[in-house]
This record gives structure tokens, sequence and C-alpha cells, in this order.
């Protein structure tokens, strides 16, 4: 009698816990009144691998809304769907536009493309 007592009160705990568990399963709104409202971008500057091999340093700037990317001394950029940064400018609309030009650390910048960059720094 004691062995059917305690399978019954076993399946019963584990039935409470379940319960327990399932009353406790993620409501939307609660999950998102949880997190964080901003989360800024790490304050250091980074080394990112470009996929050509070729690594830049960058810093992010923003949070997770609204968030860009300059090269250490000020290049706007902006990032191909591959990974690879290229320097940008604001057209007129205030919209981020690449150059087509992929981006480097400053001791590897040429003379043509510092000219050809020149609107990409940032105001």
């Amino acid at each position: 009698m004691s062995t059917s007592i305690s399978i019954a009160l076993i399946s019963a705990c584990a039935t409470s816990k379940t319960q327990k568990v399932e009353s406790k399963a993620i409501n939307p709104t609660q999950q998102t009144a949880n997190r964080p409202s901003k989360v800024p971008a790490t304050p250091y500057p980074i080394k990112h691998a470009q996929p050509n091999g070729d690594t830049l340093t960058i810093k992010l700037y923003g949070d997770e809304h609204h968030h860009w990317a300059e090269t250490i001394d000020g290049y706007q950029l902006l990032q191909r769907k591959d990974g690879t940064y290229e320097y940008a400018y604001r057209n007129k609309d205030g919209n981020l536009v690449s150059t087509g030009i992929i981006a480097t650390d400053i001791e590897k910048r040429d003379t043509k493309t510092i000219d050809a960059i020149e609107k990409c720094k940032h105001p």
C-alpha cells in the first residue's frame, strides 16, 4: 500500500511541476517588458575581418534600434551582405549610400582613395 501511495505522490508532484512550468510559459508582452530598452554599442574600437582577408579597425555607435559604423578616423561605413565594409556618405535625403570602395585602415589608404572618400567623413 505504501508503494502505491508513493507512486501516486510522485505522479502528483510531477504533474504539479509540469503545470507550474506550463503556467510560466513566456508571455510575449511580459518578455518584451523585461528586456532592456536600449543596448549601447561597445565603446571600444574593434578589428573586423573583411572577406578579402584584410582587417579594418572600426567603431560602432548607437543601439539595437539605430546603429552605424565608422573608421577610427571618422569615415562612415556601410556593410554589404557579405560582411564587407565600404565607405559611405549621406545623400541629400539623409540616407546612407555606399561608394563601392572597400574600407581600409588609415595607413593602407592611398591619395586617390583619400580624395574619393572625402565626402564620407562624418561631420
